[in-house]
């Protein structure tokens, strides 16, 4: 996913797949830093000695990405994903939390909520979100932080993100 000049790097860190609509390829997802942009893009197998790439998918999410530490989590449907984005490195204002539904056929993400997350105390390795992901019966988003021992828990089954996030639970790991 870079960009035509290859000293700005478009992709986050954060990169993962879900299987196509027909069963015969793949998309691989990605987002873009300090964007509103979430990518795909479908990875095709026509034949055993053939692999063919679409063009990029994009879809806009309604706020801004951070720079730093993300992750994109999809649930066991491959319906839905979460959208972890942080900002890197100190002086952070926290992070955002979003939840996507997924079309398998053409590769494009709908915003369901977004909530922006607080921001971290302040710690020796300056800690940051990390990732997100869903419970197993996908009733609750549970986000951890990298360079801390905080795991967050939010009741995210109103789908609404002023209700989201006043369910925070902080767990100490």
């Amino acid at each position: 996913f870079p960009s035509h000049d290859s000293t700005n790097l478009l992709a986050s860190e954060a990169i993962t797949y879900a299987p196509n609509s027909t069963g015969d390829g793949f998309w691989v997802v990605t987002y873009e830093n300090n964007s509103t942009q979430v990518k795909a893009i479908q990875v095709k197998f026509p034949s055993a000695a053939t692999v063919s790439f679409s063009a990029p998918v994009i879809s806009n999410l309604s706020s801004t990405t951070y720079n730093g530490y993300g992750s994109v989590e999809f649930n066991d449907s491959w319906s839905r994903a979460l959208l972890l984005t942080s900002s890197y490195p100190a002086g952070n204002p926290g992070g955002k939390l979003f939840e996507l539904s997924f079309n398998a056929q053409t590769g494009t993400f709908t915003e369901l909520w977004n909530i922006q997350l607080p921001q971290l105390p302040a710690g020796g390795n300056n800690p940051k979100y990390y990732t997100a992901d869903y419970s197993p019966n996908e009733t609750y988003a549970y986000v951890s932080t990298a360079f801390s021992d905080r795991l967050y828990r939010y009741n995210i089954s109103s789908g609404n993100g002023a209700t989201i996030l006043g369910t925070q639970e902080l767990r100490t790991l």
